[in-house]
């Protein structure tokens, strides 16, 4: 009895696992359905507040606005849990010659089925005359080697994910000797470190990316803090929690290929 007990908790890591990390049914992402004032708009002057709709609900800790490099304060509205509001602080008329009588939005919202990040931009022509124009201001983008190193992480995660939870299943249920073996146990070892420090780093990546920041923002604890209040950060808490349980398990599998080992 005391050997199946291995077993049947790798079996039971296994079916976590496979829940917990498998992939979410293709569906289209969050995108921007509409804004008021419209995209393109004539304006006599700043407005003060630009409402956007998305085509699905979407929490207002996951949508970041910025103009001119400036984050901009998001609100919920009362317009329905697909729409959020923008505060739009008064442009100068120093930042207006800057920026050509134009006023730029750059927006990201962050999906909460599967964390993909949608952006674009908001254009406004302000009517009122200001002085000569000036080189226009540097618009903010989202940095590229943060997204690399997402998808990277990413990718390390799922490899990590299917060598481990794969040699377990093996183990245990076709060789349970193989726990013995100093190779195996080595993959096994490294397959969850792996797993186990790209579950902590992504989330870091997401939200740094998200707010467009650069690799420095991924060690912060308010990139983790903000998006710890997401349904993404949430699930993501889960993960690493999968992966600290998941030691338990391999604890227990590699204990029982040691007694198996030794009986005659």
């Amino acid at each position: 009895m005391r050997r199946r007990v291995p077993s049947l908790l790798a079996l039971l890591l296994t079916a976590l696992a496979a829940l917990l990390f498998a992939a979410p049914p293709a569906s289209a992402h969050t995108e921007l359905e509409s804004s008021a004032p419209k995209d393109g708009a004539r304006l006599p002057h700043t407005p003060a507040t630009v409402r956007l709709t998305f085509s699905e609900p979407v929490e207002p800790a996951d949508v970041h606005i910025k103009a001119a490099g400036k984050q901009l304060a998001v609100s919920r509205g009362d317009h329905g849990n697909d729409a959020i509001e923008v505060t739009v602080p008064k442009i100068s008329e120093q930042e207006q010659r800057k920026n050509r009588g134009d006023l730029t939005l750059v927006w990201q919202v962050l999906d909460m089925e599967d964390g993909h990040l949608t952006s674009g931009t908001l254009s406004y022509r302000l009517t009122a005359k200001a002085g000569p124009s000036a080189r226009a201001a540097t618009l903010p983008e989202p940095s590229e080697a943060v997204h690399t190193a997402w998808v990277a992480v990413r990718w390390a995660g799922y490899l990590s994910l299917a060598l481990f939870v794969g040699g377990l299943a093996f183990l245990a249920l076709l060789w349970p000797r193989g726990a013995w073996d100093r190779r195996t146990r080595r993959v096994l070892a490294l397959s969850w470190a792996a797993g186990l420090a790209a579950s902590l780093l992504a989330p870091g990546l997401q939200g740094a990316y998200g707010t467009m920041g650069t690799l420095g923002a991924v060690f912060r604890p308010g990139t983790y803090a903000d998006l710890l209040n997401t349904e993404v950060g949430v699930v993501a808490a889960c993960r690493v929690l999968m992966w600290v349980l998941a030691a338990i398990a391999l604890a227990a599998l590699l204990q029982g290929g040691d007694r198996a080992a030794r009986s005659p």
